[in-house]
């Protein structure tokens, strides 16, 4: 995963949840942590419906109280959690911190969305997705998998299966 890079007394932690991460959703002002994590990220930061998938570990870093502040982006974190994917914020203690409003929102909007945060600062679905999206042509298939039994080691398509003799 990529090296972040600013002189934040918190790029430690930051750089500890982007190590655990496939991909990174955030967006912020120029001068912000946020916006660097952002570039660092290059083109897995912020990225399209069919990118991600339910096996993505997806690291969010939103903006805080600062003058210019620029809000998270709410539809990529929306789209992301369409498709089930692990999201990995602050820990409770850190976006506590008066300044940390950005992370507070976020928060909220994945508890609003069905996310529980299993551990401090990771967060995964409530329920199972009812839709899976195949790992090899993307397409979407329900999920008839009971909530409690691990998932296949790849998810495909009935069609996918079928082809590949799995």
């Amino acid at each position: 995963m990529p090296q972040l890079n600013g002189n934040s007394k918190y790029l430690a932690k930051d750089q500890a949840k982007s190590d655990r991460a496939t991909k990174f959703i955030g967006r912020g002002s120029s001068r912000s942590s946020t916006h660097r994590y952002m570039l660092a990220w290059g083109n897995l930061a912020n990225c399209k419906a069919r990118e991600y998938t339910r096996k993505d570990i997806v690291f969010i870093s939103a903006e805080g109280n600062r003058l210019e502040r620029v809000s998270p982006p709410w539809i990529s974190i929306q789209t992301a959690m369409r498709e089930g994917v692990t999201f990995i914020t602050d820990i409770p203690a850190d976006r506590e911190r008066p300044y940390n409003i950005g992370e507070r929102q976020v928060a909220e909007f994945l508890e609003v969305g069905g996310y529980v945060e299993v551990t401090p600062g990771t967060w995964k679905p409530r329920n199972p997705p009812e839709f899976l999206r195949c790992e090899m042509c993307k397409a979407i298939t329900e999920n008839n998998q009971d909530e409690n039994e691990e998932p296949d080691s790849l998810d495909l398509c009935p069609h996918c299966k079928d082809k590949n003799g799995k």
